[in-house]
């Protein structure tokens, strides 16, 4: 049996851990940009003293930071349970992620109590529960996205290794190890090559969401505006590579912790 990872896991670990890693590193993430810096930032856009400021660039730049840590965690702990843990993990996963951006619906309409004093009218609700429903819409099919990828990977890698048949050396058999990573980009890795393609996922996602705002907002009229421009898709593209060092990252912390240390 060719062996995929350097230590066997140690499963009673795995539900514990996988829970410390979502509260600390998916929830609490989302609700500081929810009950924090959304409505800071609200706040600030429509004070004509800080509206478009370098405070608020600012601020936008660590909410996106904070989305992209929740984002980046769920998908990497989907990655790693499709391929190496059980059903019932990657069920975890799934479930807390729908629950926790969900949730983000009536937060956000509770949160313009505090940044305007009323959560509105009843017109005024209606638009924000419908443009919060379709954003919910599209973090779930992002969600269904990564998983078609993971799961694909994972199924195509098991059926590798499957039909591989019986080891024939120690040397070999390393090859075919896919953790810990001995490379930081490996297409034959199928983990790598699920976080790289969520990466890309995630980076396609925000360049066409930045394209609709630059079509919206109509052709640069200066020099400053153009270089204004490049320098926020620049910024989407360290936006991708930041959620593929995350995804590695949190897989590579992940197994070292739920590894059988006394088999190493």
């Amino acid at each position: 049996m060719i062996r995929l990872l350097q230590a066997p896991i140690d499963a009673q670990k795995t539900k514990k851990y996988f829970w410390r890693v979502l509260l600390l590193f998916c929830l609490l993430p989302v609700l500081f940009n929810t009950l924090i810096l959304i409505p800071i930032y609200s706040t600030l856009e429509a004070d004509v003293v800080y509206s478009g400021s370098a405070l608020t660039i600012v601020i936008k730049y660590v909410q996106d930071l904070f989305d992209l840590c929740a984002f980046s965690v769920s998908y990497a702990l989907l990655i790693f349970s499709l391929l190496l843990l059980e059903k019932k993990d990657t069920k975890t996963v799934v479930i807390f992620y729908t629950l926790l951006f969900f949730a983000q619906i009536p937060l956000k309409i509770l949160m313009n109590a505090v940044v305007y004093g009323t959560i509105g009218d009843g017109m005024q609700i209606t638009i924000d529960v419908v443009y919060l429903t379709v954003y919910f819409c599209l973090q779930m099919l992002q969600l269904l996205v990564v998983y078609a990828f993971a799961r694909t990977d994972s199924d195509k890698y098991k059926l590798y290794v499957s039909s591989s048949g019986t080891e024939r050396s120690s040397a070999s058999s390393e090859k075919k190890l896919i953790l810990p990573f001995s490379k930081l980009i490996d297409w034959y890795n199928p983990l790598l090559r699920s976080a790289l393609k969520t990466s890309l996922l995630i980076l396609t996602l925000k360049l066409l969401t930045r394209v609709i705002n630059d079509v919206t907002y109509g052709a640069p009229t200066s020099a400053g505006e153009v270089l204004l421009m490049v320098v926020y898709y620049v910024s989407d593209f360290i936006y991708g590579a930041v959620a593929y060092a995350m995804i590695v990252l949190v897989i590579s912390v992940i197994y070292e912790k739920l590894k059988k240390k006394d088999e190493c």
